[in-house]
């Protein structure tokens, strides 16, 4: 847990319901307050969480279960010199950059709770690779980010700056190239360290990408095949939108990358379909 904080700092402890107007220049026009109070603050509507800035114009948006995530990373990160004020600010930050059109959001979905609970117990996955703030997962206690300002979290960036280690856990962008990529990069991981290595990987089954022939490579090891119509959560999850998708059109890989020290450790079983 982070660290204690006055109730009064809470970032669910003042609620201004009631008190809400429209504004032509708001991306959140029915959640601008009246009058600002002249600081940057994070406000319970009833329903979200809403992040204000000094002028009362709504900056973000959030589920109440997401800012609670947020704020408890924040703090973990930075117990002696945090502030409400700031987590307002860096949270809007990162809502603002994770729903830019500059980046390809399609990809940023990621796998249901359920399921990458059933992936600690089994490798007891301790890193969460090729994840962001507002969908990783909140069991995991080390993730790896694409963005280098989400450090303010505790994340570290860029999942390719060392050796994969430790039991992990990934389900990165769905680019042919990079998918290629972070499986070798992981297989080499594997097979390049004396300790216990072990990880999965949930990723598409595309029988004409490059991937797909590394996956007979030793090491590399297809634990399930998920059929067309998964559902995985949508990137717009943490804004509380209602998930309107029809699943997936494609089926998808769960699969183990190991070293013998680490497979013989985690006792993993044998191939299965789904």
């Amino acid at each position: 847990m982070g660290a204690s904080r006055p109730t009064r700092d809470h970032p669910l402890a003042r609620t201004h319901k009631d008190k809400l107007t429209s504004s032509w220049i708001s991306q959140h026009p029915t959640k601008d307050l009246m009058v600002g109070s002249g600081t940057h603050e994070v406000l319970d509507d009833g329903l979200l969480i809403n992040i204000h800035a000094p002028d009362g114009h709504c900056m973000a948006s959030l589920t109440k279960t997401r800012a609670m995530i947020l704020w408890r990373w924040y703090w973990e990160t930075n117990p002696l010199n945090g502030t409400s004020e700031q987590f307002a600010i860096v949270v809007a930050t990162t809502c603002a950059h994770y729903s830019s059109n500059k980046l390809n959001l399609k990809n940023h979905w990621s796998t249901p709770p359920t399921l990458v609970s059933e992936i600690i117990k089994a490798i007891g996955a301790a890193t969460e690779r090729f994840s962001f703030p507002l969908n990783a997962h909140p069991s995991i206690h080390k993730h790896y980010s694409y963005r280098e300002a989400d450090a303010i979290f505790g994340f570290k960036y860029d999942a390719y700056s060392a050796r994969f280690s430790d039991p992990w856990y990934m389900n990165p962008e769905y680019d042919a190239e990079e998918i290629a990529k972070f499986i070798r990069w992981a297989a080499s991981s594997a097979a390049s360290d004396i300790e216990p290595n072990l990880g999965i990987a949930i990723i598409p089954k595309y029988d004409k990408s490059a991937h797909t022939a590394m996956l007979r490579s030793p090491g590399i090891h297809v634990l399930a095949t998920i059929q067309k119509g998964f559902h995985f959560v949508p990137y717009t999850a943490w804004t509380g939108e209602e998930d309107r998708s029809t699943g997936t059109k494609f089926l998808v890989d769960i699969v183990v990358i190991y070293n013998s020290a680490g497979l013989n450790r985690k006792r993993i079983g044998p191939c299965r379909r789904q």
